[in-house]
C-alpha cells in the first residue's frame, strides 16, 4: 500500500515539476525532462524515450 502511495505522489510531483518549469518559460521538452526526474526509476522513461514520444505528440 505504501509503495502505491509513493507512486501516485510521485506522478503528482511529476506534473507539477512540469508546470512550474513550462510556467517559468522553459521549452516544452526541458520542462516534461525535468518532471521526468521525479518518476520512480522503476518506471522512468530515458531522455530519448521521452524526447521521441513529446516529438511524436507535437508534430502529428
Amino acid at each position: 500500500m505504501e509503495k502505491k502511495i509513493k507512486r501516485e505522489i510521485s506522478a503528482f510531483e511529476c506534473v507539477r515539476a512540469i508546470l512550474v518549469a513550462y510556467s517559468s518559460g522553459k521549452s516544452s521538452l526541458v520542462a516534461v525532462d525535468a518532471g521526468r526526474k521525479l518518476i520512480l526509476l522503476d518506471v522512468k522513461p530515458t531522455f530519448s524515450e521521452m524526447e521521441s514520444w513529446v516529438t511524436q505528440r507535437v508534430f502529428q
